[in-house]
C-alpha cells in the first residue's frame, strides 16, 4: 500500500498547491522552511502527511504534524510557519474545507448526548488522529490514484472523515458551532456577517444584536472563540482583503484602503505594516 506522503508527492511533484481532483480539498507541498506569515484560515481540517507546521493565534501556539490534525470552526487570522521541509523531504499536507450542510446532516443522523453547558469554545484546536480517522484519510487520498472513484467514493469517505472527528474527544466543540442557538454558533453567524460586510462601519451593539446577546456577553464569547476583540478581528480581515487587492488585483494602495473601509490612508499604512511587516507601497512594487 502506498503511504500517505508517497501519494501526495506523486500528484504534487513540485512545491505548490493542488486543488480540483477532490471536492472540498487542497493539497500542499512546501520544499523549504519559511518565516511566520500572516494568513486567514477558513473553517477546515488539516492533516499533515510529512513535516511539521505551527500556527499562532495571538499568543497561543498550535503545532501539528503526522498523526494529528488542526481544525478550525470559523475563519481565523493566523501567523503560520513550516519547518523541517527540504526538496528531498518536503512538507506535505491536505486541507479539507468543512461543508456545513454535510456536517449538519451528519449531526442529524447521529445519536449524540448534548452537554448541559452551552459554552463558547476556541475556534481552533489540535487533536490526535484515531486509527479509524487515519484509515479514512488514507482511503480518501488514495482515490487520487483512481479517477473513477473520485465522484462516488471520495464524497462518501469525506463524510466518514467528518463522522470520525465528531466521534472524537473534541467533538463537542464542532457540534457547538454547527448547532443553532448555541453560543458558538451565534458567534459564527456574526463572523460570517463581518466577512460579508467588512468594508462598512460596524458597532459592537449591532454585532451583539445579531448574536442575540448583551454587549458584554457577546464580547466575552467572541473573544473566547477568536482570541480577538470584534474590532481587532474586523481590522485583520480588512487588512487581509486589502493585501489581496494590492498584490493580486494590482489596485492602487489608496483605492484598496478605501474599498476595505479605511478613511485615513496613513492609518491604513501603519496598520498594514504592523501586521505584514512592510508597507502596502512595498507590497505593490
Amino acid at each position: 500500500m502506498n503511504s500517505f506522503s508517497e501519494i501526495l508527492c506523486r500528484h504534487l511533484p513540485r512545491a505548490g498547491t493542488l486543488s480540483g481532483p477532490l471536492a472540498n480539498t487542497e493539497i500542499y507541498r512546501v520544499d523549504e522552511v519559511y518565516e511566520l506569515t500572516p494568513i486567514v484560515y477558513d473553517p477546515s481540517v488539516y492533516f499533515v502527511a510529512q513535516g511539521e507546521k505551527e500556527a499562532w493565534l495571538q499568543e497561543q501556539r498550535y503545532v501539528y504534524n503526522p498523526g494529528q490534525f488542526l481544525l478550525l470552526t470559523v475563519p481565523l487570522p493566523l501567523h503560520c510557519r513550516v519547518f523541517n521541509a527540504t526538496p528531498r523531504k518536503p512538507f506535505l499536507a491536505i486541507k479539507l474545507n468543512i461543508d456545513l450542510s454535510v456536517l449538519k446532516e451528519l449531526l442529524g443522523q447521529m445519536q449524540t448526548v448534548e452537554a448541559d453547558t452551552d459554552q463558547s469554545d476556541s475556534g481552533i484546536f489540535v487533536s490526535n488522529m484515531t486509527d479509524n480517522l487515519k484509515d479514512a484519510v488514507h482511503r480518501f487520498i488514495s482515490t487520487l490514484d483512481h479517477p473513477e472513484q473520485q465522484s462516488v467514493l471520495a464524497p462518501m469517505i469525506y463524510r466518514e472523515i467528518l463522522f470520525h472527528i465528531l466521534q472524537g474527544p473534541e467533538a463537542q466543540r464542532l457540534r457547538g458551532f454547527a448547532t443553532a442557538d448555541r453560543h458558538s454558533n451565534r458567534i459564527a453567524l456574526v463572523i460570517d456577517f463581518i466577512h460579508q460586510n467588512f468594508s462598512r462601519t460596524m458597532r459592537i451593539e449591532e454585532l451583539a444584536a445579531i448574536a442575540a446577546m448583551s454587549e458584554s456577553t457577546f464580547y466575552e464569547h467572541f473573544k473566547n472563540v477568536t482570541q480577538l476583540s470584534p474590532l481587532q478581528y474586523l481590522k485583520n480581515i480588512r487588512l487581509h482583503h486589502a493585501r489581496h487587492q494590492i498584490s493580486v488585483e494590482q489596485l492602487p494602495v489608496s483605492e484598496a484602503a478605501y474599498l476595505v473601509g479605511y478613511e485615513s490612508p496613513s492609518q491604513f499604512s501603519r496598520e498594514y505594516k504592523r501586521l505584514f511587516g512592510f508597507s502596502p507601497a512595498q507590497h505593490s512594487a
